[in-house]
């Protein structure tokens, strides 16, 4: 995706690390963040960590291509497809899928 071609892999080790119970579920990530009010910079975890807003809602697209899309790291930086579209398509998976558990498939 156009948004993620820097290279350095900072969204997917996020991705990797975010590991938290309440975090692993994309379903949930996606209520957490649309619940979130917007006009606050941050969002908060029951864990009481934070993460920036943008940054979450990056990081939600990357869990979003690598467990539902099945996107590998390169295909993620290779993709030409953007952001708004990409966000456009997981709000239509979110709205089918929203009540099914969603975590990862490397679990």
């Amino acid at each position: 995706m156009q948004i993620f071609q820097i290279g350095n892999g900072k969204d997917e080790a996020e991705f990797i690390s975010r590991q938290e119970t309440d975090q692993k579920d994309l379903s949930k990530n996606i209520a957490r963040l649309n619940a979130t009010n917007k006009t606050k910079w941050e969002v908060t975890f029951t864990d009481s960590t934070i993460a920036p807003r943008e940054y979450y809602e990056s990081w939600t697209l990357i869990q979003y291509c690598i467990n539902i899309k099945r996107m590998t790291y390169k295909q993620i930086l290779t993709d030409t497809t953007s952001e708004q579209n990409v966000t456009q398509e997981m709000m239509k998976w979110y709205e089918e899928n929203k009540s099914k558990r969603t975590t990862s498939y490397w679990q």
